[in-house]
């Protein structure tokens, strides 16, 4: 039987004992992603009241400038009543919105996406700071499982795969990156969020209404407001909630016990940046198993934690190549192998792909020619990020476009402006990731970047999420005297 929340202290406790069965040593210290929302000021102050933590807020610069300072000000007033230090980072206004529209994805997949790789900044922070790895604690409650239930069983998802939110998870950064991947705890799922609600009032804490739960343009929101009453009004919510919830922690029974099942040799052989099984074992598997020994080398191979699996089950009926999220997957010379879909650096072409540092030398020979080489010295460097790898250094091509004060602008025409150099007009090479062109190399500084990207002097410790570039242009002498 589960454990009442309905009061203060019992609300209190039972974050403590999920804590507790989480395996945490008391000394480790914890921070709660608040919003200034109603479920993540009620988790911080009922864990912050017993021990000490670091709230982390994020402005997302969705909404107008007067809520969002009332959410800064309601998130650093929590933090004046529990004497524990906020962290904030902002995104400036616009800048979701924009992704979300040139990537064609919503903006409450973008929005998410940005969230998780600001809190990854500010734990890397904490970190280096501190000298531990903290605790990420986020407020999803039992209202918010039923939600990804729904949500995620109707859309076609495996059970195989996660129909609902996992009570912890590890948040890590880019592949590549050598950064240390923390934590992540979810203690509130067994809470139904009217206790979550009375505690607030209760405790008489400040707290703010986001609008955008109530925007029906979100599917979580539709489904809230629109699908759950329907199944409510069939069955009781707490029913409901509790009935899914006890649903998921059987499924998550499952399938450890069918991967418990699945031989040693059957899960095959990794590698640096591949993947390998015997076909004959792999065919030799019942299809489910099939399936969660491909999850477990797609997920581990793969950059970032918003990896669908879906192209990937055609495998599962032997059928391939598939190539997805930056992997390629074959059955070859009695294997099925899944690598990861990065070129090593060439200078013949030219492609050179940034791992996490690189330092060109450019020498120019004439007005488009150009030889690019490795530079051992470390000079003229800056970071450059946030980047969605793979990232690769190339020729400029015809019809390179980028995202550049608000507008998708022809590289071309930037490169016509009267302070750029004949010399770096014609041999400046393009930096790109998956998104797109992120930055053209200019001489000294980048000539422009893609907006939402940053850059800084490598003089200082590469942030999350960056990649680190040397460049060093040099002009080859029968050039200079034509010139």
């Amino acid at each position: 039987m589960r454990p009442s929340t309905g009061s203060p202290g019992a609300l209190q406790s039972v974050i403590a004992d999920q804590l507790d069965l989480s395996g945490l040593e008391g000394e480790t210290l914890l921070v709660v992603a608040c919003s200034g929302g109603t479920d993540s000021v009620a988790l911080a102050h009922a864990v912050g009241v017993r021990r000490s933590l670091v709230i982390a807020h994020i402005d997302h610069g969705l909404r107008e400038a007067s809520s969002r300072r009332e959410e800064c000000r309601c998130v650093d007033r929590l933090g004046e009543i529990l004497s524990v230090p906020v962290l904030r980072r902002t995104v400036p206004p616009g800048e979701i919105a924009g992704r979300a529209g040139e990537a064609g994805r919503s903006l409450e997949e973008v929005a998410r996406d940005e969230r998780y790789r600001l809190l990854l900044d500010i734990l890397g922070q904490i970190a280096e700071e501190r000298g531990v790895n903290p605790v990420l604690l986020t407020a999803h409650h039992r209202q918010d499982q039923l939600e990804t239930f729904v949500m995620r069983a109707f859309s076609g998802r495996s059970p195989l795969g996660a129909l609902g939110i996992p009570r912890e998870r590890w948040l890590s950064g880019p592949r590549g990156e050598r950064l240390p991947r923390f934590r992540v705890l979810r203690p509130l799922l067994e809470c139904p969020r009217r206790d979550l609600v009375a505690y607030v009032r209760h405790q008489k804490l400040p707290c703010v209404h986001d609008p955008t739960n109530d925007d029906l343009h979100h599917l979580r929101n539709r489904v809230r407001l629109r699908a759950l009453p329907l199944l409510e009004e069939l069955f009781s919510p707490s029913d409901l909630s509790l009935r899914v919830s006890s649903f998921l922690g059987e499924l998550d029974l499952l399938r450890e016990g069918l991967r418990a099942l699945i031989p040693h040799d059957a899960w095959g052989d990794f590698g640096t940046d591949r993947w390998s099984l015997d076909t004959g074992v792999f065919h030799a598997l019942p299809r489910a198993a099939r399936e969660l020994v491909l999850r477990d080398a797609v997920y581990r191979l793969a950059s970032g934690d918003r990896v669908s699996f879906r192209p990937f089950q055609r495998l599962v009926a032997g059928e391939g190549p598939v190539e997805s999220a930056g992997l390629v997957a074959s059955f070859r010379k009695g294997r099925l192998e899944i690598r990861q879909a990065v070129v090593r650096p060439v200078s013949i072409g030219y492609l050179w792909v940034v791992d996490t540092e690189l330092r060109l030398r450019l020498v120019c020979e004439g007005v488009s020619a150009i030889r690019i080489g490795e530079e051992p010295a470390a000079r003229g460097g800056w970071h450059l990020g946030p980047v969605v790898p793979p990232v690769v250094v190339r020729p400029r091509r015809r019809g390179d476009r980028v995202l550049h004060r608000g507008k998708k602008r022809e590289v071309a025409r930037l490169l016509e402006a009267p302070e750029v150099s004949s010399l770096i007009r014609g041999c400046a090479p393009v930096v790109e990731d998956r998104e797109g062109v992120l930055a053209l190399l200019g001489r000294g500084d980048p000539l422009c970047i893609r907006d939402g990207v940053r850059y800084t002097r490598d003089t200082h410790a590469r942030p999350p999420g960056f990649i680190t570039l040397g460049v060093a242009y040099e002009e080859a002498e029968n050039y200079a005297e034509r010139e």
